[in-house]
């Protein structure tokens, strides 16, 4: 994946991502990208931070087994934001959050805990350099991102 240069995008955060795609592709785990990185996907320039990763709750543990010398962090995730399953890796100075899509809550700005707009089933693949990324639907990370729709929630 080293191929393209990225703003917004280290090389070592192409290479994790590479090795982890790779890995969830050979092991046959549905996954998309999410957050701040389906959101550079999508055409935002921010510098991404970390890498947030969905894939089935179910597949949390076989993740965490198979990185368990990266993994830093894994269980319930619950702030003023979220409630999710997570598995937090490092890999040197690159950080990835791997949580479940078919578990995963949003707090509303009223505080109600509601199911995020993701989906595995409706990622859609976008570019990265020569490769393709299963990504978040745009329409699911501007719900997810509108206040508007957040505070109808």
């Amino acid at each position: 994946m080293n191929e393209a240069h990225f703003t917004w995008l280290s090389a070592a955060q192409l290479d994790v991502l590479a090795r982890l795609s790779d890995a969830l592709d050979a092991a046959n785990i549905p996954w998309m990208a999410v957050g701040g990185l389906a959101g550079n996907l999508w055409g935002s320039t921010w510098p991404l931070h970390d890498v947030d990763l969905d894939v089935p709750t179910a597949q949390l543990p076989r993740i965490a087994s198979h990185w368990s010398a990266h993994v830093f962090w894994k269980g319930r995730y619950v702030d003023d934001e979220f409630d999710i399953e997570l598995v937090r890796m490092r890999f040197d100075d690159v950080e990835v959050d791997v949580s479940g899509a078919d578990d995963a809550f949003v707090f509303t700005p009223a505080g109600l805990r509601t199911p995020l707009p993701n989906t595995l089933r409706g990622r859609v693949l976008r570019p990265l350099g020569q490769r393709w990324v299963p990504c978040q639907r745009l329409s699911d990370l501007i719900a997810y991102r509108s206040e508007e729709h957040t505070s109808e929630l």
